[in-house]
């Protein structure tokens, strides 16, 4: 039963990020209107609205390549707050520099020492297919801030 429960969990992750990948254009150029869309939607799982923060040229620095990718574990680092933080406040910051750097945070519960979870996993592979890193700080209690940064290329 325990295994029928978490293949069950595991698809409905699937169809969420989905969803998410989905509703934003693949051939869209204007990745902070993507960003900033995807982040109003996802006030009505969250219960709040996240604070967004855009700092450098994002739209000229975030290639087609990245961009996919980018969207991507936003959906998902979004959807990991909505089902597991119960977190009041979110905030969401977008910096094009010299690296592109995407950091979803929260106030929620944080992730209990030794978990696992085929999302962080997800993001952690995304970052790494484009030359980046993805790390994850968190603490029961403290909240949990997400850190996803890949070259501009």
């Amino acid at each position: 039963m325990a295994t029928a429960v978490d293949d069950i969990d595991a698809t409905i992750k699937d169809i969420r990020r989905s969803i998410f990948e989905l509703s934003v254009a693949a051939d869209s150029t204007d990745v902070r209107a993507s960003v900033t869309e995807l982040v109003k939607r996802s006030r009505k799982v969250l219960g709040h609205a996240p604070a967004l923060r855009f700092e450098g040229p994002v739209n000229s620095a975030v290639t087609a390549r990245t961009a996919p990718h980018l969207i991507a574990v936003l959906g998902e680092a979004l959807t990991n707050v909505s089902r597991h933080a119960e977190a009041t406040r979110t905030w969401v910051n977008l910096s094009a520099t010299d690296r592109i750097t995407l950091t979803v945070g929260d106030d929620g519960r944080g992730i209990a020492a030794g978990t696992t979870e085929s999302g962080l996993r997800n993001m952690r592979n995304r970052a790494e297919d484009l030359g980046g890193t993805c790390t994850v700080e968190s603490a029961p209690g403290a909240g949990t801030i997400v850190s996803w940064s890949v070259p501009v290329t």
